[in-house]
């Protein structure tokens, strides 16, 4: 699987979004990665005990046909960094299970020999 960049940096840009609760969150987006057909960008979150939590948004499509799909992890960091290279790292595994289950899936007409 083809990676656009290589290297990761401190968070790119903080972004906050409300969450249904009324509360808003801050997050921090990292430097975004160009795969194939999709864009994976890092997210982390600073908890109220001072570690970080991670996530990934693994976007596909333009316009209306835009899907993401966004993966929320368990393991908590001491810096963020960890945490985005941690979220880059289940978002790349996240494409080659999917694209392994699409190769390996074929139909009956594919396997007929004639």
């Amino acid at each position: 699987m083809h990676v656009s960049q290589h290297m990761f940096v401190s968070p790119q840009r903080p972004s906050v979004r409300r969450s249904n609760r009324g509360a808003t969150e801050s997050f921090f987006i990292h430097t975004p990665f160009l795969v194939g057909k999709y864009l994976v960008s890092p997210l982390t979150r600073l908890n109220d005990n001072g570690r970080y939590a991670a996530s990934v948004s693994i976007r596909s499509g333009r316009g209306s046909a835009t899907h993401d799909r966004v993966l929320r992890f368990v393991p908590v960091f001491d810096s963020s960094t960890a945490a985005a290279r941690y979220a880059f790292e289940q978002g790349i595994a996240w494409l080659e299970e999917r694209r392994a289950a699409t190769s390996d899936s074929s139909t009956p007409q594919d396997q007929y020999i004639g």
